[in-house]
């Protein structure tokens, strides 16, 4: 991954330093964690098939299962709790997963 700085809402993510960055402070994120948040942080508001992610994610593998990486997206989904972000990160049944705003969640 690219060093750059990636934002969203009222959070800035340093893909360098694996860092969420907040109005109170930052949070460490893990390098798959990472690379997903950097993956639905550049297309949000599309739906990113899982295939697509396992592809494009260099810390997952393509043939990780869909549960790997449900498993990882879950842990994503905590840590944005963890802050107190209301991030919307939705699976999209049968499709994978889109980055959406709460007010457009139904």
């Amino acid at each position: 991954m690219k060093g750059e700085t990636l934002r969203w809402q009222d959070l800035e993510l340093d893909s360098i330093g694996r860092r969420l960055l907040l109005a109170g402070g930052a949070l460490k994120l893990t390098p798959t964690q990472t690379e997903l948040l950097a993956y639905l942080l550049r297309r949000p508001r599309q739906v990113i098939t899982r295939a697509e992610l396992r592809g494009q994610v260099p810390h997952m593998a393509a043939s990780a299962s869909d549960y790997t990486l449900d498993r990882h997206m879950s842990g994503l989904r905590a840590r944005l709790r963890e802050c107190g972000k209301n991030i919307i990160i939705q699976t999209i049944r049968g499709e994978g997963y889109m980055l959406s705003n709460p007010q457009n969640v139904i």
